[in-house]
């Protein structure tokens, strides 16, 4: 019996000490890491909130959108019995720790769903702002680029605060 206790302390103590080094922190060391200096000061740095897209860009969009996504997406990106929505709580939680790439890339392969991979790399890019939009996230001054490095590095993030 006293081994099978050793054991399962053995086990025990491991897993804090993986936990705690997936976590970043140093047992060994007792003190926190130094923060990354490549990481962003500000926590909406690198995401959607930081506004990756223009408003002519998610406007432009919306004819496509209506030929090809209304269907299914429904009219105000609320989703239909035929697929879900692209907009609201459901939607963002779901890609909020997502690249805006893999939105684009799943865009890009899956979607208009009777002709999958049929959008231009421009027009994915114009759908994802129009999501964006959709979604109350901020337009900018830039439009969403469809470089796979560029959309790589923004985070899809949490959305945007509701407007009072």
């Amino acid at each position: 019996m006293p081994r099978l206790s050793t054991r399962i302390l053995s086990i025990s103590i491991g897993a804090a000490l993986l936990t705690c080094s997936g976590a970043g922190l140093s047992i060994a060391q007792g003190t926190p890491p130094t923060p990354d200096a490549a990481a962003p000061a500000d926590e909406t740095a690198g995401t959607a909130l930081t506004g990756v897209y223009t408003e002519a860009q998610a406007e432009e969009i919306r004819a496509l959108y209506t030929r090809s996504c209304v269907t299914c997406h429904g009219a105000t990106l609320n989703g239909t019995a035929l697929a879900p929505p692209l907009a609201g709580f459901a939607f963002t939680q779901y890609w909020e720790s997502r690249t805006l790439l893999e939105l684009f890339q799943f865009t890009q392969e899956n979607m208009p769903a009777d002709r999958p991979g049929t959008m231009t790399p421009a027009q994915t890019a114009g759908i994802i702002a129009l999501i964006l939009k959709s979604n109350n996230y901020p337009a900018g001054e830039t439009e969403l680029p469809t470089d796979e490095a560029a959309l790589g590095a923004i985070i899809f993030g949490p959305p945007p605060p509701a407007a009072p």
